[in-house]
């Protein structure tokens, strides 16, 4: 592999920076807003015609960056055009231009794709099943659309995008959301921010993330994008244990480590701390397996180090050196209330499963349960009785409302997948630490549904298009 830390990975970082500064301004000036999506829309068709491999760098970019989406939005009443949507628009109107262009199909032909079209099926039916159940067509749509971006595995197909610069853009959005995530920490730890503030409404509204008191003053500041800090964590640790050996590189990618387990310890997600556990152990399992079982001692003691400096830079960047990361996390506020809401519906849902196992009962199909969270259990409504469409259970989600014919598809194509990225993982070292990503992934979506969001399905594309 060429040099991670080249022009190339300072230009994506930069580029990034100017992204960010121009998303918040265009958040206070929404005129701004427009003349953005609209230069990014121009930007995106005109790249991807040049190479369909730049509108697979595009949406890889900004799912990695961007949260939900709404790093750049128009008002459009009730609606907000997202630029993510934009941007996923512009992919298939140039993937399909270049199709009309070459008249060529033998990319349908291409097994990824096959082995996913009874996974499209089961969708469509889904939606079908939705709509014959009569419910809201918003409603309908609000739940079924994450699943469209699947749309981007053909363009994906046809293009042939480099590996080394999917990894750049990994790793340099993971530099972008630590100091982003890092910079929230100390705001509204040394209260420079509060809650429903300006600050604050520029994070919720455009979609970035969570923030949340737990023991003043430290906060909880989870980003959905965080995600890829856990992929780029593995990613660093894999290119330093089987591939690096120039001293700068080195040198890089051990901070690059360290600063992505310290995001992991602030974003205080115990859903990616244990996804991160499996995939630490994957790679020492790995090294075993390459007879190289010498440099776990080194891996256990960076992360050791890692955990101890980085809860150390916790303490500093709050400033409170008396605050336990873990003990605050797991015994104080609303930390439990995440875990026993998840319990609470496996019981209704597979209750509302068992009335339709084989196809499901379509998209925006519900389920009532207790809840735990604050925002739904109090004075007005004490037993915390809510109603959703939207399973934090992923799998439970998936055989809710496409069946065990849904699960059961989707797992054909995720297994199809990780079994040639293992293979190929074998001869090309670089790809070790995308395919444990990949697993990582597949643990993340039983608790913290990311299989039907583009965040989770954007890094489904990028692999399906290096193989």
């Amino acid at each position: 592999m060429t040099a991670i830390f080249n022009k190339q990975f300072w230009l994506i970082f930069g580029t990034l920076v100017l992204v960010e500064l121009a998303s918040a301004s265009a958040f206070f000036y929404w005129p701004l807003a427009v003349v953005c999506c609209i230069l990014i829309f121009v930007a995106t068709v005109y790249l991807a015609l040049q190479s369909l491999e730049w509108g697979i760098y595009l949406a890889l970019t900004e799912a990695v960056v961007g949260g939900f989406g709404y790093l750049f939005f128009v008002p459009l009443g009730n609606f907000k055009l997202s630029i993510r949507l934009i941007i996923f628009a512009a992919v298939i109107l140039a993937w399909v231009i270049q199709l009309i262009k070459k008249r060529s199909w033998s990319e349908f032909k291409n097994k990824y794709f096959m082995a996913l079209l009874p996974f499209i099926g089961c969708i469509v039916l889904g939606l079908i099943l939705a709509l014959v159940a009569g419910r809201n067509l918003k409603d309908i749509f609000l739940d079924v659309n994450n699943y469209l971006y699947l749309g981007l595995i053909l363009p994906a197909i046809f293009s042939r995008p480099k590996l080394e610069s999917i990894v750049k853009i990994i790793l340099a959005g993971s530099w972008l959301l630590a100091f982003k995530t890092t910079l929230v920490l100390l705001f509204f730890s040394r209260h420079w921010a509060v809650l429903h503030d300006d600050f604050y409404n520029l994070i919720r509204e455009t979609g970035i993330g969570e923030i949340t008191l737990i023991t003043d003053p430290l906060y909880r500041i989870f980003f959905q994008s965080h995600f890829y800090n856990l992929v780029a964590l593995i990613l660093a640790l894999a290119l330093l244990l089987f591939i690096v050996n120039d001293r700068r590189q080195k040198w890089l990618l051990g901070l690059t480590v360290w600063i992505n387990f310290f995001i992991l310890l602030i974003g205080q997600s115990r859903t990616f701390w244990l996804a991160g556990a499996l995939g630490i152990l994957l790679l020492a399992a790995f090294l075993i397996k390459e007879k190289r079982a010498s440099k776990i001692i080194w891996l256990i003691t960076g992360l050791a180090a890692c955990l101890l400096t980085g809860h150390l830079a916790l303490n500093a960047v709050i400033g409170d050196f008396s605050i336990n990361l873990f003990y605050s996390r797991l015994n104080q506020g609303d930390s439990m209330a995440g875990v026993s809401s998840r319990s609470a519906q496996i019981a209704p849902a597979l209750a509302a499963i068992a009335k339709a196992p084989l196809f499901g009962q379509g998209f925006n199909t519900s389920i009532t349960y207790n809840s735990s969270d604050p925002r739904n259990r109090n004075s007005a409504n004490p037993e915390g009785v809510y109603t959703t469409d939207a399973l934090e259970l992923g799998y439970l989600d998936i055989a809710l409302k496409m069946g065990i014919l849904g699960l059961l598809a989707y797992g054909y194509f995720l297994l199809l997948l990780l079994l040639k990225l293992y293979q190929k993982s074998v001869e090309d070292y670089r790809l070790i630490g995308l395919t444990i990503g990949l697993v990582m992934l597949l643990a993340i979506h039983m608790l913290t549904p990311y299989l039907n969001h583009p965040l989770g399905i954007s890094y489904l594309i990028v692999l399906v298009s290096l193989l």
